[in-house]
């Protein structure tokens, strides 16, 4: 990895160019912890690496299920390859049930049921808290440059939420919410980032204990212990589901 050039570093990941590759590069993840645009800050052990289990394995089965991403292969305990893209600059979060700011700002209960997946845009911009944008300003304020975009991005959005509340339900676990990023490569959208107790929301099915990144943010401790669990409950379903395949 030092031979590598850091194209980029977040708050939980460096992104560096793979030398031999100009189309590749190396997801490294970082143990850090952040919470509220960083104003929150914390860290704990091998946190980078389980993400990137984590993330692995959600990719892993989304390919299986027909959904391209930009991961390729892992390299090591905290490295994935992954195809270079394009970064489209919005989140999209998909939410099965009401929590977090949607709940907040609506004055609704965290934790609401609701009828259909909701779907949201939030414009990546740091300086400006990512804030969250119709598909009519997206459009209209050119924040991607083909607007038939769109349309591709909810599709796949929808689909992928599809398949991941299958898997996570197999593993227990309810997928509450999550965040997801795209990229472009040679013209295909490819969900791109990372798929991480970071960036979803993971109850646990039974019980409703809540096992993501909300137990940093609301100080309930218990965070690697957490982060290991879904790790451990994805590992043994993605395992099960591996061996009825063959």
């Amino acid at each position: 990895m030092k031979e590598e050039k850091l194209l980029y570093e977040g708050k939980g990941k460096k992104i560096f160019q793979i030398s031999h590759s100009k189309d590749q590069v190396l997801l490294f993840f970082k143990d850090d912890l952040t919470a509220y645009q960083a104003k929150k800050k914390g860290a704990f052990e091998n946190k980078g690496e389980i993400c990137r289990k984590i993330s692995s394995l959600i990719f892993k089965y989304l390919e299986k299920n027909g959904i391209e991403t930009h991961w390729i292969e892992d390299v090591s305990s905290r490295q994935m390859r992954c195809f270079k893209t394009e970064m489209i600059p919005l989140e999209v979060v998909i939410r099965n049930r009401l929590a977090g700011s949607t709940a907040k700002r609506l004055g609704l209960k965290e934790g609401q049921r609701i009828e259909e997946a909701l779907l949201e845009f939030y414009y990546k911009r740091d300086d400006l808290d990512d804030p969250f944008v119709s598909e009519e300003q997206i459009k209209q304020l050119g924040l991607i440059k083909n607007k038939s975009l769109i349309k591709d991005i909810k599709e796949k959005s929808f689909l992928i939420n599809k398949h991941l509340q299958v898997f996570f339900k197999r593993a227990n676990l309810e997928l509450v919410d999550f965040k997801m990023e795209f990229g472009l490569f040679k013209n295909k959208i490819l969900l791109a980032d990372e798929m991480s107790p970071d960036s979803c929301r993971i109850w646990e099915e039974k019980t409703g204990e809540r096992l993501d990144k909300d137990r940093f943010r609301r100080n309930w401790g218990q965070v690697k212990e957490s982060y290991q669990k879904i790790e451990c409950l994805l590992f043994k379903t993605w395992k099960e589901l591996s061996d009825f395949k063959k």
